[in-house]
């Protein structure tokens, strides 16, 4: 009784930890709507070096969002996400939101 109680105790726990941290970031899909490739800046700005160009249809992982500069991309708007690209593309940074399709629910950065 005690073993199963114990399975029991890490399984729960278990599934606390993986529900608490995939809440943390969610998947997207990177898009450009005339099928280009889209900037990854270090910061929230057009004036912000671009560190990796992503490919349109690309899957990214969203980690949280802020208001910064107003541009236009697939739409108009101030919104930019970070995100993290995949392990094979090794890219960190932000990226405008018109280009996120598929957005998570992630917090504000």
């Amino acid at each position: 009784m005690r073993n199963i109680l114990l399975t029991l105790s890490v399984l729960v726990m278990s599934f606390v930890a993986f529900t608490g941290s995939a809440s943390a970031a969610g998947a997207g899909w990177a898009w450009k709507n005339d099928g280009g490739w889209m900037p990854n800046r270090y910061c929230a700005h057009t004036n912000c070096y671009v560190g990796k160009w992503v490919a349109s249809n690309t899957k990214v992982y969203v980690i949280c969002w802020m208001d910064s500069q107003y541009m236009v991309g697939n739409y108009g708007t101030s919104r930019w996400f970070r995100v993290i690209g995949p392990i094979n593309g090794g890219y960190d940074g932000y990226m405008h939101a018109s280009y996120i399709y598929y957005q998570p629910s992630v917090p504000r950065c």
